[in-house]
């Protein structure tokens, strides 16, 4: 009986936590719905989080909404400034946008869009947002992992009288400090 009305509560409060909170990440379909509905401040945040990660459509939709001065300030810097990077992530459509901008914009106004894509560009989003593969141990700034001790645990008694032989596959995270972390069992013959 106890355990029931836990197991009520529980799902109760989950049911509850789920209708209250609100997503942690925008995504282009909630912007774009957003924008349908004349929601310019929201579906400009949402573009905006989205063109910050390099997302060429949600480039090029903060463009048109700097240039038509939706839900933010109107900026034909800007304007130009995004359209120029979703341009350079393939938009065809951007670049003919960036192209019709470029014109009307006044001198070292592609200073301050330089200065944009020095924060949003492919280049430095691929340093600061994706992983650094590193080919193999033998980098030149790590050091290969050495065990320090070897360990062998004792086999179980009982499976030892009766013959049973086993074998666990471990899996693991080597943390900085050379300790183990994380660990998962990949395999166990026989099971249990």
């Amino acid at each position: 009986m106890q355990s029931a009305r836990l197991v009520v509560a529980t799902v109760v409060f989950v049911a509850f936590a789920g209708l209250v909170t609100t997503p942690a990440v925008a995504d282009l379909i909630s912007a774009s719905t957003a924008y349908q509905k004349g929601d310019y401040a929201k579906a400009f945040r949402d573009f905006r989080e989205l063109a910050e990660l390099g997302q060429p459509t949600a480039q090029f939709n903060l463009a048109v909404m700097y240039a038509k001065g939706q839900g933010v300030r109107q900026s034909e810097i800007y304007a130009y400034a995004w359209a120029s990077l979703a341009a350079e992530n393939g938009l065809e459509r951007a670049k003919t946008l960036a192209d019709a901008l470029r014109s009307g914009l006044a001198p070292g106004s592609e200073k301050i869009a330089a200065d944009i894509e020095a924060q949003f560009g492919n280049a430095v989003l691929d340093a600061q947002l994706n992983p650094k593969i590193i080919e193999s141990a033998e980098h030149e700034d790590r050091t290969r992992c050495r065990p320090v001790h070897a360990y062998v645990p004792p086999y179980p008694r009982d499976a030892e009288d009766r013959g049973i032989q086993g074998q666990v596959y471990v899996e693991f995270s080597v943390m900085p400090d050379g300790r183990s972390r994380n660990p998962r069992i990949i395999l166990a013959v026989p099971q249990g």
